[in-house]
């Protein structure tokens, strides 16, 4: 029997222990076939019972890791928000009761928040840390935590060690018996948010005002977004909004986009039946707890969902053209975004710098710039899985932001007679035909995480040297190189006309690819992106 699965059978929780009582083994055998793990800023999970699975009972013990690093650094003040998933708001009290007890300072959101705004409220009510309850873009089924520190970048790779390493030593079952069921919690030191915190992040909106006649289909996936969405547009100038009602409601079982993640063609499918009624100009959406946004346009051939890259193009060059930022122009993104992106700065004469994925990388990466040029150089920071910083003072993605700039790009467009299309393809003329496409393997069942990284290991000791019929010219090795980066398990390809990276994802059991591919004309070279996904699939991996 299962050792972790018996010491959880000593939990003094009747409901929890009624449900470990009707487990099967294999549910055993999953939930309880090793621990989950704190790192990239925090947790995520599965929501269900067991050591490997997202619950309560680690919660609690996460929220006493963070207390007991807060007892440490001396800190004593946290803000905490939750998102519109099943369980967020119950984790966030529980992390709030626990925090309180131990005597910090809590404020913490009686509504779901997304996450941008959780962000800001860190500097508006002096906090040393933020936590959001959260699963980003993922399937309902996961839910997660998100650790931001007082300078709103998500916490550094030797915090996130520090707080491993006393997640790691604590006894869950010890700690949710003894302390969390049975302590008479100290209430007193749990406050809500003040509402001048919402007044102000909706303020930063209204600084430009628009007389736009842009038609526009959004929608927040049944997430946190919609209202602080619709208040920015509206209070910027953008009058034509239309929402599918199926996906404006919040809710965490999201019936109607299964992965609410707006790189998903999937995402827009509500958005898109509004077409036949609405002659929508765009189609933006954000993912749940709105820190990623993502768009289609209206093009010659229907409505074409842009990539990632796609948007960073789109935003570099206009904030550049339009003279957004008078000096010391620089931009940050990350070693899988778009060599386009790279050889747009070096044209324009922008001072750049590539680090490794998330955002924990890239606002540190514009802080490093902007003590080196100055504030006023940003133009802007972005990751390819349609994450931005478009804010001369956010240090996070924020979605909203991102989605009015991209709105007020294409308003601009089109009252100049022009459009996104035209502009986009104006960009790919001008800088070359790449084009980059992103695909994955998930790995489940027992041990995914372990399996997935020893994938990328095999593939490391395969060592290879011709693919899709074409040689290797130059493989870097981000785990074992000198890359001037820290060491991380990513493994580049180049050939001659295109590039690919593999990487396991931080947050869950999915192996990630980003290809690079150049032709002679942008459909040639989006033929080529996909015959490369689906030979890293079947040369590399064995799936057909």
């Amino acid at each position: 029997m299962n050792k972790l699965y018996n010491k959880w059978l000593n939990i003094e929780d009747k409901e929890i222990k009624e449900q470990l009582q009707k487990m099967t083994d294999e549910d055993i055998n999953s939930n309880f076939c090793g621990k989950l793990e704190f790192g990239t800023a925090g947790l995520r999970g599965i929501m269900d019972l067991g050591t490997n699975r997202l619950n309560k009972v680690n919660i609690c013990k996460l929220a006493n890791a963070v207390l007991i690093y807060f007892q440490k650094k001396g800190y004593n003040r946290i803000v905490i928000g939750f998102d519109t998933r099943n369980n967020s708001k119950e984790f966030s009290k529980i992390f709030a009761k626990v925090l309180a007890d131990g005597g910090v300072h809590v404020n913490l959101y009686n509504h779901f928040v997304p996450t941008p705004v959780l962000i800001f409220s860190i500097g508006q009510t002096k906090s040393d840390m933020g936590i959001m309850i959260t699963a980003s873009h993922n399937r309902k089924e996961y839910n997660g935590i998100k650790i931001s520190g007082c300078d709103g970048i998500q916490i550094s790779g030797d915090v996130e060690k520090e707080i491993n390493k006393l997640y790691s030593k604590l006894d869950e079952v010890e700690l949710y018996n003894n302390y969390y069921l049975t302590k008479k919690h100290n209430n007193r030191n749990i406050h809500g948010i003040s509402n001048r915190v919402k007044k102000n992040f909706l303020g930063e909106f209204y600084k430009n005002r628009l007389n736009s006649s842009l038609n526009i289909i959004y929608t927040p996936l049944n997430g946190t977004a919609y209202e602080y969405v619709i208040k920015a547009l509206k209070g910027t100038g953008f009058k034509k909004i239309v929402t599918p009602f199926s996906q404006k409601h919040a809710s965490g079982m999201f019936k109607t986009c299964p992965y609410p993640n707006p790189e998903m063609v999937d995402s827009y499918k509500e958005s898109l039946k509004k077409t036949d009624m609405f002659d929508a100009d765009v189609i933006v959406a954000t993912d749940p707890d709105g820190d990623r946004m993502g768009a289609m346009i209206k093009s010659t051939k229907g409505y074409r969902q842009l990539t990632g890259n796609e948007i960073g193009f789109l935003f570099l060059n206009y904030i550049f053209e339009n003279n957004e930022r008078e000096k010391n122009k620089f931009a940050v993104s990350t070693v899988v975004s778009s060599p386009m992106f790279f050889n747009m700065c070096d044209y324009y004469g922008i001072k750049y710098e590539k680090t490794l994925t998330g955002f924990k990388n890239l606002g540190r990466a514009k802080v490093a710039l902007e003590d080196k040029y100055g504030k006023d150089g940003f133009i802007m920071a972005y990751e390819e899985s349609c994450g931005y910083i478009v804010k001369d003072n956010f240090y996070d993605k924020d979605g909203i932001f991102a989605l009015l700039k991209f709105c007020e790009i294409a308003s601009y467009l089109k009252n100049s007679g022009s459009s996104v299309e035209e502009y986009l393809n104006e960009i790919y003329s001008k800088f070359g035909n790449i084009y980059s496409l992103n695909s994955h393997i998930i790995f489940d069942g027992e041990n995914a995480l372990e399996r997935m990284n020893e994938s990328v290991n095999q593939l490391r000791e395969k060592g290879v040297k011709v693919f899709l019929k074409r040689k290797i010219t130059e493989v870097v090795d981000y785990l074992t190189d000198k890359t001037g980066l820290e060491k991380s398990n990513f493994i580049e390809y180049k050939t001659k006309d295109f590039s690919f990276i593999i990487r396991p994802s931080g947050t869950e059991p999915k192996l990630k690819f980003y290809i690079h591919a150049s032709g002679k004309t942008l459909d040639e070279s989006k033929k080529l992106a996909n015959e490369v996904v689906e030979a890293i699939k079947k040369e590399l991996f064995g799936i057909e």
